[in-house]
């Protein structure tokens, strides 16, 4: 459930233009658009000769500003999109979808109170249509997700069937050595058959190496909305993938094999 089941849901991807991008990544995107902005404009203090476009449009502050306003409101308007995925199609809860969100809407409300009231009266149209566009597009973008998860007699949950990775990277001399250091840790990869990191690990380390390494699968039977982790799992308090646990410590996501000596050797994962 959780950030797990958004992760490997339909709604994870965003297909446009013949591309597939993750969701992920294209807020990634946003926020450091809204940095480089917000940088640029602290450094012209928001102030500064008006373009013609700027004129044309009505605006009194620096175009760094409403650029700002226009983009956070977009960020906004898809948190709150997203949002309704999670509650109604979903049905889970994920800290760190609320999170985003609330960090969207905060500088979408920041944005617009750095915006004089003329500036304000003048972005409003812009805006206004601009976030009814974002929630129409975004509707035609996902609305066949649900009709692909419903029958006649109702909705089907998504569904992944167990179908474990090949890994068919031999290990290195150093890769089988960290296997071996693993092993007598007693060290545990847990980790899910659908996840690309735990695949990428897992073709890090080798196939002679993952054969000393003890490895969790955390959903052994498959995926589906709703689908508990295994026990072990559970116990062991899995939050993401992949999920070490090494002389006792907690260490997530994807190691290198330099990464995984010094967790080893008990300098943490960066040294």
């Amino acid at each position: 459930g959780g950030c797990t089941s958004v992760l490997a849901s339909a709604y994870a991807d965003v297909h446009a233009f013949g591309a597939t991008l993750p969701l992920a990544a294209v807020g990634c995107g946003a926020y450091a658009l809204v940095s480089a902005l917000g940088v640029k404009g602290a450094r012209n203090g928001g102030e500064g000769e008006r373009a013609g476009w700027e004129r044309a449009l009505g605006l009194q502050t620096g175009w760094e500003r409403w650029a700002l306003a226009g983009t956070t409101s977009l960020m906004a308007a898809t948190s709150g999109c997203l949002m309704w995925v999670l509650a109604a199609r979903l049905h889970t809860e994920c800290a760190y979808c609320i999170g985003s969100a609330v960090l969207s809407s905060s500088l979408c409300v920041t944005s617009l109170r750095g915006l004089s009231k003329d500036d304000l009266r003048a972005f409003a149209p812009y805006g206004i249509g601009t976030a009814a566009a974002l929630v129409v597009a975004f509707g035609a973008a996902y609305g066949g997700v649900e009709e692909q998860q419903q029958t006649r007699g109702g909705a089907l949950p998504l569904e992944l069937a167990y179908a474990p990775p090949e890994i068919d990277t031999e290990s290195s001399p150093r890769a089988l050595a960290i296997a071996e250091r693993l092993a007598k840790a007693d060290a545990r990869f847990y980790g899910a058959f659908w996840c690309s990191h735990c695949k990428d690990q897992k073709l890090t380390l080798g196939r002679q190496a993952m054969a000393k390494v003890r490895y969790v699968e955390c959903f052994p039977s498959g995926w589906k909305k709703g689908e508990p982790l295994a026990p072990e799992c559970s116990a062991a308090g899995v939050k993401g993938f992949p999920w070490w646990v090494i002389n006792g410590e907690v260490t997530s996501g994807e190691m290198s094999l330099d990464e995984l000596e010094n967790v080893l050797d008990g300098k943490g994962k960066d040294g």
